[in-house]
C-alpha cells in the first residue's frame, strides 16, 4: 500500500457518500443546491438604462473600454471607469 492510497480511498468514500445523498434526495423529490437552469424564485430585473439595440450597446461598451484603458492602473479614474460595467 502506497503513501497516497489512503487518500484515494478517502476520496472514493466521499464521492460514494455524496452520490448516495444525491440519489436519496432525488427519490425524496428534494432537489436542494444550486442548478444553473433552475429559477431562483426572484423576478428578473431588466436594466432600462442600457440601449435597446446591439450596435448602441457595443458603442457604449467601446467607450467604457477606452475610458478604462486611458486611465492609469489603480487610480481613482480607473476605479471609477471600472465601476461602470458597460
Amino acid at each position: 500500500m502506497g503513501k497516497h492510497d489512503k487518500d484515494k480511498d478517502k476520496d472514493r468514500k466521499r464521492v460514494k457518500q455524496s452520490q448516495k445523498e444525491a440519489k436519496a434526495a432525488d427519490k425524496a423529490g428534494d432537489r436542494g443546491g444550486h442548478h444553473a437552469a433552475k429559477a431562483h424564485g426572484l423576478p428578473a430585473r431588466v436594466d432600462d438604462s442600457l440601449p435597446s439595440s446591439r450596435a448602441e450597446l457595443l458603442a457604449l461598451h467601446g467607450e467604457a473600454r477606452r475610458r478604462r484603458a486611458a486611465a492609469p492602473y489603480n487610480s481613482p479614474a480607473h476605479h471609477a471607469a471600472s465601476k461602470n460595467p458597460c
